[in-house]
């Protein structure tokens, strides 16, 4: 008879603990989609910016229409595959100021990315699979570990603004110049050395280029056909000379 009270209060022990996660989970859902702002447009948005500590909540996840998510100072560790397979309109992705170590390669599922802001984390490389995101017009990673670009990111044609700041690259693509869309490109405080790639001269659209605080020896000729730039900034290198071949 005793051994039937003790199964009977574990039993009801486990269905109070049943029905508190399901009310926590539905507060927490609440709580989110309260937060969620409809823009200009028909545009949503989520902000959560130091708020969701460590993780995304798995309520964001069934968010499927969300269009902007903001989860900068989250202490977040991974950046999860799952948002890339479930939030496929999300056309602004900011998750930075976190510990990301890696992106990984299902980001090619965010096909309506139009702005992706990384920066402040713990990358050392980026996935060739970015340049299938045709939309992307800006990418921040500075302040990150990143060695090198891959010739992929010239894929991204209608990219605009690029920031690549206080990184490690040494080296940059040969296929730049494929980057007919870029405005802004920012390589200060960098590892690049010799003479500069001759393929950012060819950034037919560029309008402001940084590539202070490396140690660049030489800047190409091809420079000088930059007809749409207004800012030059070449402070902090060893540019001796413009090279004329």
């Amino acid at each position: 008879m005793l051994s039937m009270k003790i199964l009977l209060f574990k039993c009801m022990d486990l269905n109070v603990k049943a029905l508190r996660q399901i009310w926590e989970s539905r507060g927490q859902d609440a709580w989110i989609r309260e937060k969620i702002v409809l823009r200009e447009g028909g545009r949503t948005s989520l902000d959560l910016r130091n708020e969701a500590r460590g993780r995304i909540p798995k309520a964001v996840f069934t968010l499927k229409d969300l269009n902007e998510l903001y989860m900068w100072r989250c202490d977040i560790k991974v950046f999860p595959k799952t948002l890339c397979c479930r939030l496929k309109n999300l056309s602004v992705l900011n998750l930075s100021r976190n510990k990301i170590p890696a992106i990984p390669r299902s980001i090619t599922e965010l096909k309506n990315l139009e702005d992706l802001d990384l920066s402040h984390n713990l990358i050392t490389e980026i996935p060739q699979e970015i340049g299938k995101l045709q939309k992307l017009s800006l990418l921040h990673l500075n302040f990150n570990f990143i060695l090198e670009l891959p010739e992929e990111i010239c894929d991204c044609k209608h990219l605009k603004i690029f920031n690549v700041m206080s990184n490690q690259i040494a080296k940059l693509p040969k296929q730049l110049h494929n980057l007919t869309s870029l405005i802004e490109f920012d390589l200060s405080k960098n590892k690049l050395s010799g003479t500069l790639e001759c393929s950012v001269g060819k950034l037919s659209a560029l309008e402001w280029l940084d590539i202070s605080h490396n140690q660049i020896l030489e800047l190409p000729s091809e420079i000088g056909n930059l007809v749409q730039l207004r800012s030059l900034y070449l402070q902090n290198n060893i540019v001796t000379s413009l090279t004329t071949r």
